[in-house]
This record gives structure tokens, sequence and C-alpha cells, in this order.
């Protein structure tokens, strides 16, 4: 069936954390794939960008900056597990070299 389990995993992955002002939670479920493929960010970006750990009932950083930037992603792994990785890993590097990031353009 390639890629695919013949049984969805229906388990579901839950965990919750604080950036900055903003509290989030994340859910997370494998379904038909036969491996989990995606992946998510949660980060505070600023130059240089900071990702957050998102341990449950901790704070991510004590200091705040109202000009700070504070990004939700998935990265859906349809392109492999290593491209939502990869994505994970750079995107918020990524941001502040963008000439619309430094612009404040954002949309």
């Amino acid at each position: 069936m390639g890629s695919y389990a013949s049984v969805a995993n229906t388990r579901k992955d839950v965990s919750e954390g604080v950036v900055g002002p903003l509290a989030f939670g994340v859910a997370e479920m494998q379904g038909w794939r036969k491996t989990m493929e995606d992946t998510h960010i949660v980060a505070r970006v600023r130059d240089p960008p900071t990702h957050v750990p998102h341990a449950a009932g901790g704070a991510a950083d004590a200091a705040e900056d109202s000009d700070d930037v504070y990004v939700f992603g998935v990265f859906d792994g349809h392109g492999g597990r290593e491209v939502a990785h990869f994505c994970k890993l750079h995107f918020a590097e990524t941001l502040p070299t963008l000439p619309s990031w430094r612009a404040r353009a954002f949309a």
C-alpha cells in the first residue's frame, strides 16, 4: 500500500506552552501514513531568531519586546520528513533576511 498504513494511527500527541505573552497548544496525529512526517515550529523571531522549546508550563523568555514577531507554523511532511525538518530548522533564521521582513511588510 505504499507509504500508507493498513490501519490509521489515531493516537494524538498533545503539548502546550507559552512564548512571550502568548499561550499555545499543539496536537499531532499520524493518521494513515506509515510514519509521522509533519513537524511544527514555535519561535520568537528577531535578529538573531530565538527558537522556543515548548515545555509544558514554562515561559519561553521573560523579556517582553513589543517589536518581536511570534511565528507558529506547521510543515507538512508530504514532501518527506527531511523537507519538513529542514523547514523547521531554517524558517525562523531565514525570515529576518527577507526585504519584506526588514520593511515590516507582513501580510
